[in-house]
């Protein structure tokens, strides 16, 4: 074997022990499509039809001659030709082609192409497309939706805050033997009431499904909520399969539209600074968005992005499968 075979061979094999597929669990066609129709005048196509057709003729026929110079003829020259009827015939076929797939490979190409994603959550910057590899959990809030109503999951909940705050103050026993049991039942009272109001709001408010990514090297989390149309496996299959940690390495990639409020100490950060004035120049002079200021930092956390967290609308999500 020549030397320019041994590399084209040893290529080959490198590509091949390389080659990867990815496993799509979230695709945001719509934004993908949004997104392709900036690159091409007559927008995305939503269909694909490839035409093939073949042609054939079936028949026989033949043909001899005599030449100048044989007796028979003299100098003339004889050409006989026979033929029987030719049959043709034209057979086709039309296949139709989703772009669905393709439209989000082709988008991710471009962006790898022209070098516009950005991989360091550091570096990135609102409105940016970003890409975040790391373990994912999905949650589907849906789930727990109609749970807030139902009594035992309040007395599970009641329970446990009960437990927490037997813990925290083991001299408990003695301060409420220096009490009167009215005033124990009032303040009893009074934290069921709060408790069962806080679980009507909840009960209320929007039930999303979200997925998270932590970034090991920092241990920096994205957070983002999915849309149900864009999941290819079901969230509670996934829930009831791997629980709240996804098996595997995963990517997101997305927009960047959220920088966390705070740091991993609780510290507000400039970011959250600005996020706080903004809602409140917001709030102003708004009985309704008042309300939402006061409920923001009590909900927000339970249902949606934490104040420590990136914020991402998704594009894709996926894993590599390599062989």
């Amino acid at each position: 074997m020549s030397e320019a075979d041994k590399k084209v061979s040893e290529k080959a094999s490198e590509e091949l022990q390389n080659a990867s597929v990815l496993d799509i669990l979230y695709c945001d066609a719509t934004r993908v499509g949004a997104f392709l129709s900036q690159f091409d005048e007559l927008g995305v196509p939503t269909r694909v039809s490839v035409s093939e057709s073949m042609q054939k003729a079936l028949g026989r026929s033949f043909k001899f001659g005599v030449g100048a110079g044989l007796p028979a003829v003299g100098n003339a020259t004889l050409n006989v030709e026979r033929g029987a009827p030719t049959q043709s015939g034209q057979q086709g076929e039309t296949r139709d082609y989703d772009p669905l797939w393709a439209n989000a490979f082709a988008l991710l190409d471009y962006l790898e192409t022209n070098e516009l994603i950005v991989r360091s959550l550091d570096a990135a910057r609102i409105g940016q497309f970003v890409l975040a590899t790391g373990s994912m959990s999905v949650m589907d809030l849906t789930l727990f939706k109609d749970l807030w109503a139902t009594p035992g999951f309040k007395a599970l909940i009641k329970s446990s805050q009960q437990k927490e705050t037997d813990v925290s103050s083991p001299n408990r026993q003695q301060r409420r033997a220096n009490k009167q049991k009215s005033t124990v039942n009032t303040e009893e009272s009074f934290a069921s009431n709060a408790t069962d109001t806080a679980f009507s709001i909840v009960s209320m408010l929007p039930h999303a499904t979200q997925a998270r990514v932590i970034v090991p090297e920092n241990n920096q989390t994205v957070w983002s909520s999915l849309r149900p149309e864009g999941m290819v496996i079901s969230p509670s299959d996934i829930l009831l399969k791997h629980g709240l940690a996804v098996a595997g390495e995963w990517s997101m990639m997305g927009i960047l539209d959220a920088l966390p409020d705070t740091d991993d100490s609780g510290n507000i950060n400039p970011e959250g600074y600005d996020a706080l004035f903004r809602g409140q120049i917001a709030a102003t002079n708004n009985p309704f968005g008042e309300m939402m200021m006061h409920m923001l930092p009590f909900v927000r956390p339970m249902l949606g992005r934490p104040f420590n967290a990136f914020g991402m609308t998704p594009l894709l999500i996926y894993r590599k499968i390599s062989g």
